[in-house]
């Protein structure tokens, strides 16, 4: 991830509705005026299969009845917890526990909330933010949170420069005024920038005196893979790679305490044998790569609650228009009428997805903007592809996600049902992410599940489908589209933005190279008598400081 990173550009400005709203308005000045990527494919699950039938042995809340104890488990270890290496997934819950940033979001929603900052002012010509501190932070070494504190952790994320390291790549200066004041100055206007800081993979604060006397000779990463120097309602206080973590509640945490005092995670690659350790009350929550099966069976068992949460996360099917028969932009349309949304959708996800109505990802743009919804119709694609010379096509995913694996099968069916010879070849994320700029090396058709750094449209357009988006995958060239998503990038209000991406979005839809098949849901499963809450912005995990006993 970080060679990616690394080549990403400070963005242009960017409003959005959210910035007109009420819970804007609260956190920005009147002189206010008014998220970009992030391809995170590591779920890694080296294994799942259809859950046992196995009852549950164990009662209670958290292990055993009263517990403050919550036992969860990941199928891998993810990157180091260090937030200016992390660019990571499945531990998105763990770093939103031992790190904070100015902003978050509110539950399962994209509204801005205070975090470490309380508000915010922005300069006229939108070059210059103020934020002003929220009083009484401790790190978990017991050090005070303060704007010196702000300017040296990001400093040292810009150094770094891996993870998210874009959403500082438009910082000129920064500013210390006073301890609770924290002033930064950008090269050019940026309205994404507070989007950024409610990301997951967003700007987070550590504490100097624990970096310092950990530095070594990088800056202590190598001391970070293992500890934690975060504000966080939780600190790290043990990590075995590939085996175990623990985290404890803070006791000096400025926020409300977690009923969950302590946070075991186990790493377990096989999700069947997870499975089977929560019927068996050896694990409290599953929260990610539950197959259809799974959750239909834990749906029924009333010893087991089963949440959907929304995530700003969609399965997309792209096709290459560079090189083999789908330059034909009839036969890519045809294509796009053989695929049955709804069959994709059951068979991959289950429960757990919908089927989009808006060509861009969930909450990107309101309801109604965008609207996408081609009819079902093999028989054009029938009768293209009988006169075809050719009739091989690849169709590839990433190993990491076992739900676009059966997604491509189901296309591979589809497709083959109306005379292509289509083949499924899983791919690593490595590969993956090296096939932007290189479409003779990309396949025919890829099936990518793709989370959000950020609940903000640039996230998708700039990345994704611009020409020289950094994951266009399957490197799509639209000039008229680059053009109108540069405009939608430098637009000054809301309505301007929205209209704009709407436009490029029209483009994208009418070109059937890229289209999304499942808006998926965060498919989440715990023991009777715990309440899960979740975060938008993050589809693998939940938010352990709001889930409680109940």
């Amino acid at each position: 991830m970080a060679a990616a990173a690394g080549a990403r550009a400070a963005r242009h400005s960017l409003p959005t509705r959210r910035d007109a709203s009420p819970t804007r308005k609260a956190l920005v000045s009147k002189r206010s005026r008014p998220r970009i990527i992030g391809l995170v494919l590591a779920l890694s699950l080296l294994a799942a299969a259809c859950g046992s039938t196995t009852k549950s042995t164990s009662g209670g809340a958290g292990g055993t009845a009263g517990s403050h104890l919550l036992r969860i488990a990941r199928t891998i270890q993810d990157m180091s917890p260090d937030p200016a290496v992390w660019y990571g997934a499945p531990a998105n819950d763990r770093q939103m526990a031992l790190y904070e940033g100015l902003y978050t979001s509110e539950g399962s929603t994209a509204t801005i909330i205070p975090q470490l900052a309380l508000s915010h002012t922005v300069s006229a010509d939108g070059l210059t933010y103020t934020f002003k501190l929220r009083p009484g932070v401790k790190f978990h070494d017991g050090t005070a949170f303060d704007a010196a504190a702000a300017k040296f952790s990001w400093a040292r994320a810009i150094k770094i420069n891996q993870g998210a390291s874009y959403m500082l790549a438009g910082v000129k200066s920064m500013d210390t005024p006073d301890p609770l004041t924290f002033v930064v100055h950008l090269k050019a206007r940026d309205n994404t920038f507070i989007d950024y800081q409610t990301s997951p993979y967003g700007p987070k604060f550590v504490s100097p005196a624990v970096v310092t006397a950990h530095a070594g000779k990088d800056d202590a990463q190598t001391w970070l893979q293992t500890h934690d120097a975060g504000t966080g309602p939780y600190t790290l206080t043990s990590l075995v790679n590939d085996q175990a973590e623990q985290m404890d509640a803070f006791a000096g945490y400025w926020g409300p305490k977690p009923y969950y005092t302590t946070i075991k995670t186990s790493i377990i690659p096989n999700v069947t044998t997870q499975v089977l350790q929560l019927r068996q009350g050896e694990l409290d929550v599953i929260s990610t790569g539950l197959t259809p099966a799974d959750l239909t069976s834990f749906q029924s068992d009333s010893a087991f609650t089963t949440k959907f949460f929304p995530a700003v996360w969609t399965t997309f099917i792209m096709l290459n228009s560079n090189k083999g028969i789908f330059k034909d932009a009839k036969l890519r349309a045809a294509v796009q009428q053989a695929l049955d949304p709804k069959l994709i959708t059951e068979g991959a996800r289950g429960p757990a997805g919908s089927v989009p109505d808006q060509f861009t990802p969930y909450g990107m743009l309101p309801a109604g903007k965008a609207p996408f919804s081609p009819s079902h119709d093999p028989s054009v694609l029938t009768a293209l592809a009988s006169k075809l010379a050719n009739k091989n096509v690849t169709i590839e995913h990433t190993i990491s996600i076992p739900a676009d694996a059966q997604a491509s099968n189901l296309v591979q069916t589809q497709l083959q049902a109306a005379g292509l010879n289509a083949k499924v070849v899983a791919t690593n994320d490595t590969t993956m992410l090296g096939w932007p700029g290189k479409p003779n090396d990309a396949p025919d058709i890829s099936v990518i599940s793709l989370n959000l750094d950020t609940a903000n449209p640039a996230s998708y357009f700039q990345a994704y489908l611009q020409s020289k988006g950094v994951l266009n995958i399957n490197s799509t060239s639209i000039p008229a589209g680059d053009a109108l998503i540069d405009k939608a990038m430098s637009a000054t209000t809301p309505a301007v933005a929205e209209s704009t991406f709407e436009q490029a979005a029209t483009l994208y839809m009418n070109s059937a190279t890229t289209w999304p098949v499942t808006n998926c849901l965060s498919g989440i499963v715990a023991k009777k008598g715990i309440v899960v809450a979740h975060k938008l912005l993050d589809p693998y995990g939940i938010s352990f400081a709001d889930t409680k006993a109940g």
